[in-house]
C-alpha cells in the first residue's frame, strides 16, 4: 500500500489514499414500528450490509435475529438493541433479518447498502 510522503517536493496530494476501496450506488432507509410478533424487513439485496438503531425514545429492547430463526424476545433468542444503540450486520439480503419488540410500538431505524 502507498504511503504518504511530506518531503520536498511532495509527490502527491491527489492520489486517494485507499485506492481499492468500491462505493455502492444505492442504499435503502427508513424507520419500523416493531411488533411483539415480529417481522423480516421486505426483500432487498445489499452490498455491504445494513445498519440497526433503536429510537432514543424506545422504553424497551428490540429483538434481532435471522429469518431463519425467528426467536422470541421472552425465549432470549434474539440479540437485543436498547434505545439509541446500534449495530451493523454484515449481510447479503435485507429479509434476512427478523426484529420484533419486547413490547409493542417501539421503533427501528435502519441504513442498509
Amino acid at each position: 500500500m502507498p504511503t504518504d510522503s511530506f518531503e520536498t517536493p511532495y509527490t502527491s496530494f491527489s492520489r486517494s489514499r485507499y485506492p481499492d476501496t468500491t462505493s455502492v450506488s444505492e442504499f435503502v432507509s427508513g424507520t419500523v414500528t416493531c411488533t411483539t410478533g415480529g417481522f423480516t424487513f421486505a426483500n432487498g439485496d445489499l452490498f455491504s450490509g445494513v445498519r440497526l438503531k433503536g429510537h432514543e425514545q424506545n422504553s424497551h429492547p428490540i429483538g434481532i435475529g435471522t429469518a431463519a430463526r425467528v426467536g422470541t424476545a421472552v425465549t432470549g433468542d434474539l440479540y437485543p438493541i436498547k434505545a439509541e444503540e446500534e449495530i451493523f450486520i454484515d449481510i447479503d439480503k435485507l429479509d434476512k433479518v427478523f426484529i420484533t419488540g419486547f413490547t409493542a410500538g417501539l421503533t427501528m431505524h435502519f441504513l442498509g447498502s
